[in-house]
């Protein structure tokens, strides 16, 4: 009877242990989280832009998050799991919510300086082109006389 008054709160803490294994790998790791979470804004964010261009099947945003979480490798019980265990301490949710902002503004930045440097080109290869026509235009006219009495003198001429 002793052995069992013993074995009772070792099996107890044993199987404790066990499930507290398995919740912690329920939960996503915070760097995996913030990666997960960036993508499933970007997208979010893409599906928003969406409905003002009235495009004519908007996606549900429950669709692109499991797009989002397939992709990692995650189940949408893992993630609420994640997000249920760092909820339950504000300031660790906090630092994960501001590493994903900081890399969706390192995103939109690396975007407009993509934008900013086409732009650029274009307009480098549009004064190019102009440059080009204004070159082949004053091949085929006649120069003109630096002097307007030249100019004048030559019109009498003819």
């Amino acid at each position: 009877m002793a052995k069992i008054k013993i074995a009772f709160p070792v099996l107890l803490l044993l199987v404790g242990i066990c499930f507290s294994c398995q919740d912690k790998q329920k939960v996503i790791p915070e760097d995996e989280l913030v990666a997960v979470l960036t993508d499933i804004h970007m997208l979010d964010g893409v599906v928003r832009q969406a409905k003002y261009r009235d495009w004519p099947q908007v996606p549900d945003t429950l669709d692109v998050y499991e797009y989002v979480l397939n992709k990692h490798g995650y189940s949408r019980a893992q993630f609420d799991s994640s997000i249920s265990y760092y909820s339950h301490d504000p300031a660790r949710f906090e630092n994960i919510y501001q590493e994903v902002l900081s890399r969706l503004n390192r995103k939109e930045t690396r975007i407009r300086e993509q934008q900013n440097a086409r732009k650029e080109a274009q307009k480098a290869a549009k004064g190019a082109e102009k440059k080009e026509r204004q070159t082949d235009s004053n091949k085929n006219t006649p120069p003109k006389p630096d002097n307007p009495d030249k100019l004048r003198r030559e019109k009498s001429k003819q």
